[in-house]
């Protein structure tokens, strides 16, 4: 929870830029809080293996965050058409590999649901911009995904 705090406080930073953001949606900012703590919870079996019943607790978290982007965008898509696609993409990226990781919480398939969720929250970050300031702002952010990737190449990412 500590993780997700200092991520909800970097979102809540991100959101200073727009003073009136912070006041009107600094629930915003419990989206990482509680995407982080998902991480976190099933990272602790990166190097021996992990429990099942902690893989789904991880996997409820995330499908929270999905329900609560899902709630955004069904808002958002009234006021900017396409923008309801973004959750979509950020559940079809995460929710399948912390799924495997729960059913079978060998040290692998956590490692690759720990580097799919950092990784996600490029995707997450890119989805809240396309809710709140429209797909092409969604995508901008989105684009950092590639470079993310190509560093991961070079750094141990969980």
């Amino acid at each position: 929870i500590n993780m997700g705090l200092c991520r909800g406080g970097n979102q809540l930073l991100g959101m200073g830029a727009a003073p009136l953001l912070i006041v009107h949606h600094w629930p915003l900012a419990l989206l990482p809080v509680v995407y982080i703590a998902a991480i976190t919870a099933i990272s602790r079996g990166e190097v021996a293996g992990g429990s099942t019943r902690v893989g789904y607790v991880a996997v409820g978290l995330v499908v929270l965050v999905v329900l609560a982007l899902g709630y955004i965008g069904f808002d958002a898509v009234a006021i900017v058409p396409f923008s309801g696609v973004f959750p979509f993409l950020f559940a079809g990226l995460v929710v399948p590999s912390f799924l495997r990781a729960a059913k079978q919480p060998s040290p692998e398939t956590i490692r690759r649901a720990v580097r799919t969720g950092i990784m996600g929250l490029v995707v997450l970050n890119a989805t809240i911009a396309a809710l709140y300031a429209g797909p092409a702002a969604g995508l901008a952010v989105l684009s950092l995904l590639p470079v993310s990737v190509l560093l991961a190449r070079l750094f141990a990412v969980t």
